[in-house]
């Protein structure tokens, strides 16, 4: 059983932070909670072959979020990480919503990825 202190911890780290993952077959994900929905999560390559993924995100607390950041994370067939990439925005407001893309470096195959964000108010 765990202690109270590790579940408060991990809750408060599922709160700030969401992890998505998707396998090559996966065209969009969507990880809602009461305050932030992540939504149309796309890979897709640039012109350079490298992966970008893309996507939505809603502001659905009641106040503005002062910052959100977005990593992506590319992995093989070993669970070895081989690419990534990140954006941010600044000033969400209550409601609004935003389209982001992340471009990586890598031109490579690829097993699954990762998109994580973070955001504070």
């Amino acid at each position: 059983m765990m202690k109270p202190e590790s579940i408060l911890i991990v809750l408060l780290a599922l709160i700030f932070v969401m992890t998505l993952t998707a396998c090559d077959n996966t065209s969009a994900l969507s990880e809602n909670n009461d305050e932030v929905e992540v939504y149309n999560i796309e890979l897709s390559r640039d012109n350079l072959n490298w992966i970008e993924v893309s996507g939505q995100v809603e502001n659905r607390t009641e106040e503005d979020l002062s910052y959100v950041s977005i990593s992506v994370f590319i992995y093989d067939e070993n669970d070895n990480r081989v690419g990534s990439g990140y954006t941010n925005k600044s000033n969400v407001g209550i409601g609004e919503s935003f389209e982001w893309l992340a471009t990586t470096a890598y031109d490579g195959e690829y097993d699954y990825y990762e998109v994580e964000f973070e955001y504070s108010y």
